[in-house]
């Protein structure tokens, strides 16, 4: 089966970038903070000939080619260097984006600089990308024979396409090496991770912005486990004042105008104070590059906490959990069998069996000055970690800034 990946080459990733009319933010004009490329007039061939060479210098990272890298980076800053002091003063939102991704890679410049001269750089953390999703996936569908070890990712497009494909033709047989899916219950995910592997751990920090007239960008860093933290993903949660944040985008740092997820949030009714509605609940639909959507739903709406809050992704079933009663803590994600009701529950409480061990889980209190630590559980794919990082994330700005009066 075909699947929906960006093709390797730079050239080729700035033309599908060309007809993307779905960006958050963009070096080219845009109106407010979803803006449409456009691609005609010099400004925009300016900002298409900066986004080719930021582009060009992570893909040669991504091969190995740390000197063209290295030059590609610095061509990188000269040129968004330009588009910032060229950008008009009512120009904000191009302006600011290429300011961010100007002081990028000027750092990434000092990170790539001894691998150039051949030296080993023990702070060097391949950032990811569309390529390492594409070499993750690729490395884990064609690994040794038997091998149990499976990326959930696969399993979730090819259970959306062969579900589209079964409505055109009802006959539709599945592959044969995808059977498994279609079957009652579906093959369990988390006893096939591993478990004596050590999990991948990602620092969170939060950062915040005047951004218009009335509203604030937020930024919620994800940062690598190293001694020389790297940014890896922002969430962005724009928050307009008296209004809830109703969506947030989480971005690749190597990927600063296109979105990897998007979230979209069901708002609450008003309650009494800001934090009695910053804390409860609500439904969230997740749309990733993929093309996958993923539904999270609360057990119980309009009503204290956030957990259990649950989702289908490759045809098993998951559930997010408050450990406690601290909801300042990240949630913690299972994998589950037997979802039933609660006996004698009058309100939707619902009971499930866990199945595995836990996939995601933190550590920490969470607070805009300070840092927390985010867990996932070794072997799952990078997009699935994606999505994982962007519901955690998108609670969290909304516990921290959802809400005000």
């Amino acid at each position: 089966m075909a699947l929906p990946w960006l093709p390797p080459s730079s050239s080729a990733y700035v033309q599908q970038v060309r007809k993307n009319n779905d960006m958050d933010s963009t070096l080219s004009s845009t109106s407010g903070t979803s803006g449409t490329a456009t691609v005609t007039g010099p400004q925009t061939q300016r900002d298409l000939h900066a986004l080719q060479l930021c582009e060009e210098a992570f893909h040669a990272e991504f091969e190995g080619n740390f000197v063209q890298a290295y030059h590609c980076h610095a061509q990188a800053v000269a040129a968004l260097h330009t588009l910032v002091e060229d950008s008009r003063f009512l120009d904000r939102e191009r302006k600011r984006v290429a300011k961010k991704q100007l002081k990028f890679h000027q750092a990434r410049l000092n990170v790539v600089r001894p691998l150039k001269d051949g030296i080993t750089n023990p702070s060097f953390v391949m950032l990811p990308s569309v390529w390492t999703a594409r070499e993750e996936f690729r490395e884990m569908r064609t690994g040794p024979l038997g091998q149990s070890l499976m990326a959930i990712t696969f399993d979730d497009i090819w259970l959306a396409n062969f579900q589209k494909q079964k409505e055109e033709e009802p006959g539709l047989a599945p592959e044969q090496t995808m059977a498994h899916l279609l079957q009652t219950p579906v093959p369990y995910y988390s006893p096939t991770l591993p478990s004596k592997e050590p999990a991948t751990v990602y620092h969170i920090s939060v950062s915040q912005e005047k951004f218009k007239v009335g509203s604030f960008m937020y930024y919620i860093k994800v940062k690598s486990d190293t001694p020389e933290r790297q940014t890896l993903y922002t969430l962005q949660a724009h928050k307009r004042t008296k209004h809830s944040i109703d969506k947030t985008s989480l971005y690749r740092a190597t990927e600063f105008t296109k979105r990897c997820q998007k979230v979209v949030v069901t708002p609450v009714k008003p309650g009494f104070t800001e934090i009695e509605d910053s804390f409860k609940g609500r439904p969230m639909t997740v749309y990733n590059d993929m093309g996958g959507r993923i539904e999270e739903q609360p057990d119980r709406l309009e009503k204290p906490g956030w957990g259990p809050r649950r989702f289908v992704y490759g045809g098993r079933n998951f559930v997010w959990v408050t450990e406690g009663t601290n909801e300042w803590v990240p949630q913690t994600l299972y994998e589950v069998s037997e979802i039933r009701p609660k006996p004698r529950s009058r309100t939707g409480k619902k009971e499930h069996t866990v199945i595995g061990s836990k996939i995601c889980w933190g550590e920490g209190r969470f607070g805009l000055r300070s840092s927390s630590v985010l867990c996932i559980a070794a072997g799952v794919d990078q997009v699935f970690r994606e999505h994982i990082l962007s519901v955690q994330l998108t609670r969290f700005a909304i516990i921290l800034h959802g809400h005000d009066k």
